[in-house]
């Protein structure tokens, strides 16, 4: 697997959402959740764990 942005967008689009509609979930602007997707690494933990639970994704096939 690629890197752990890939496999947040990836997930992402195989649930059909969009950036804006997950944002919208996260309370955050739809270019605040592309910059997550784009540098998860420069996000809080809590965050990455929401997206994680909203795309039915488990942390550790983040790796």
């Amino acid at each position: 697997m690629g890197n752990i942005s890939d496999f947040i967008r990836l997930a992402r689009l195989k649930k059909g959402f969009s950036q804006d509609y997950l944002g919208h979930l996260l309370d955050i602007s739809q270019q605040a959740y592309s910059d997550i997707e784009r540098q998860p690494e420069n996000s809080r933990f809590k965050t990455i764990l929401k997206i994680a639970r909203l795309l039915d994704i488990d942390l550790s096939d983040m790796q």
